[in-house]
């Protein structure tokens, strides 16, 4: 198995090219999911780490670089060097337009706006801690998928599948059926909470370019976490409020083929990996492995069975 492997196509609006992801869990919860065919996707406050999706997004101090950049951005709209852009704001269009009826020297220009711009920046600066409550009630009813890139780290092994006696499952993404992992997206590490509101997008928003998106501030709270949890190597899958808003978690139904693989941990007893196994006869595109040490190697190698 390439646990790295990447589809060569992709449907438009998915975000991962990766085939396969992986989820490790005890003996009984491989046989409740096996049994049942479905994946427990789980609300923030379930999540073993206190401060997943449950913090604030921070902003940039404002400073008169930021400014002296948006004004000198807006100046490229209004003068034309920047043609107009899918993210248009009507703002945008208002400055290309005012090319037509004003020819301002780019002093004059500059001099108009900066003010103006300044103000604009204090505004969304002070208008952030509201944003992030909404974004933060939001998010609270979001149910997440937590997956990972690999079936192989020890320490993986050790805190979610049973020092070693747990199991792998490998899940396949497959256009044909619009599987829901190609919109994994992949979880950055971080030592500092990250500004939702940077320069970039303080620039862009302040010249027409873009506009704030309670959406961007989503998927940077989905996506981010501690660097100490950096050795999950996580992938995340959100739904939305899922089906049921008010459930602080959901137990939603795979499609058979879905289900590539079962990894068997160094030390399932040989009963329960005889157990799984016969569950696992129901899916037919899985196969059975065994993860084993890797001679001259701190990490387990996949074997088949």
């Amino acid at each position: 198995m390439n646990i790295d492997e990447e589809l060569p196509e992709l449907p438009a609006n998915w975000t991962s090219t990766r085939r396969y992801f992986f989820k490790y869990m005890r003996r009984e919860v491989a046989e409740i999911v096996l049994t049942n065919g479905t994946l427990r996707w789980s609300t923030p406050a379930t999540l073993n780490d206190p401060y997943d999706v449950q913090f604030h997004l921070g902003a940039i101090d404002l400073t008169e670089q930021t400014i002296a950049l948006a004004t000198e951005r807006l100046w490229q709209v209004y003068n034309g060097d920047i043609p107009p852009q899918p993210t248009d704001t009507p703002f945008a269009a208002m400055i290309r337009g005012l090319r037509s009826v004003t020819d301002l020297p780019k002093e004059e220009f500059l001099a108009e706006f900066s003010p103006a711009i300044k103000e604009g920046f204090e505004n969304m600066l002070r208008a952030l801690p509201a944003l992030n409550a909404e974004v933060a009630s939001l998010m609270a009813d979001s149910k997440l998928l937590c997956l990972t890139g690999t079936p192989t780290n020890t320490a993986m092994w050790t805190h979610y599948a049973e020092q070693g006696q747990g199991v792998v499952l490998c899940l396949q993404s497959m256009p044909a059926i619009d599987s829901p992992y190609g919109m994994a997206r992949k979880v950055n590490y971080v030592d500092e909470v990250p500004a939702w509101l940077d320069e970039k997008l303080l620039v862009d928003m302040a010249s027409g370019l873009t506009h704030l998106e309670p959406a961007h501030a989503m998927n940077m709270l989905i996506t981010t976490k501690g660097i100490d949890w950096a050795y999950e190597r996580e992938w995340r899958v959100s739904s939305g409020a899922g089906r049921n808003p008010d459930a602080p978690h959901e137990d939603i139904p795979f499609h058979k083929s879905e289900l590539a693989g079962v990894i068997f941990g160094p030390l399932t007893p040989p009963e329960d990996q005889a157990r799984l196994a016969s569950i696992a006869e129901r899916y037919p595109e899985a196969k059975l492995y065994t993860a084993a040490k890797l001679p001259g190697s701190l990490r387990h190698q996949i074997l088949p069975l």
